[in-house]
């Protein structure tokens, strides 16, 4: 996650450095721990590292958090693309509440087994847990897990480094448009794709969607890592033409500034907006 500059966003700044401090100092439970998340229980596995603690003390993606407070409300719909054990996914359900929706992709078993107790445990709110990954095309594919790091888990060949593979694992891809028109979603609030450098393929997948909603677009949070372009013989630069053809601009996390995707050297998390 890029940190914003304080000059651009103080509070923020502050905010995210005094989580920091309270997620490094205090003293976190061990093993499993159910807690409840604006009313939505979350399984939390303090076992899985760092990563875990961070959502305990609600240090987490403070910046994603509160893009997802900005846009979601009750009754909206949230897809999470790449939902990992479930943290923003429960946020997401909390923010729309019981007569909304939220529809997670996660292929990684061990982590999907998560989204399915957020529905186990929260029966009263509409959660869909999709163990699959989404692409341009739907098909059998290879994912590899990275030995250290939670999410570290990518379809691009060459991203997690070899004598780190924990594993690989056969998976099964679908285009995200296709499953909108399956599940007859309208009025999505927001999409969020973190899929370790394979985002790309993922919003391809989706141009049917893009082209029937135009005028009415949702807006998408993003991580953009050069690194993975380069692997898949892709550039940023596709990206940024692929989103601007649909009226989509690129803006920091904060969603007030506007940035120049091309130029990026590092992982980055990017609002669009159409």
């Amino acid at each position: 996650m890029s940190r914003l500059p304080l000059f651009k966003h103080p509070f923020l700044y502050y905010k995210s450095k005094w989580r920091y401090h309270r997620c490094k100092y205090a003293e976190a439970p061990q093993g499993r721990v159910v807690k409840k998340i604006n009313g939505v229980k979350l399984v939390f596995d303090l076992s899985l590292g760092k990563a875990v603690k961070s959502m305990y003390f609600d240090a987490y993606e403070i910046e994603v958090v509160r893009i997802m407070k900005k846009y979601l409300k009750p009754g909206g719909v949230f897809i999470d693309v790449g939902a990992n054990v479930g943290y923003l996914s429960a946020i997401g359900l909390s923010l729309v509440g019981m007569t909304g929706q939220v529809h997670s992709f996660e292929p990684m078993p061990a982590y999907f087994s998560y989204l399915e107790q957020i529905a186990e445990l929260n029966p009263q709110y509409k959660i869909v847990a999709n163990k699959l990954a989404l692409g341009e095309t739907a098909r059998q594919a290879c994912i590899t897990s990275h030995r250290h790091g939670t999410g570290a888990n990518s379809m691009v060949p060459g991203f997690v480094p070899k004598e780190q593979i924990a594993e690989t694992l056969n998976i099964h891809v679908r285009r995200l448009d296709e499953y909108i028109q399956k599940q007859k979603l309208s009025h999505i609030s927001l999409i969020k794709i973190d899929t370790e450098g394979f985002e790309l393929p993922v919003l391809l997948g989706t141009s049917r969607f893009f082209d029937d909603h135009k005028g009415n677009l949702p807006p998408i949070i993003v991580e953009i890592t050069p690194r993975a372009f380069k692997l898949m013989n892709k550039s940023v630069s596709e990206l940024e033409e692929f989103m601007s053809s649909y009226g989509y601009k690129p803006y920091a996390i904060c969603g007030r500034h506007r940035i120049d995707i091309r130029n990026i050297k590092n992982q980055i998390v990017t609002l669009f907006k159409a």
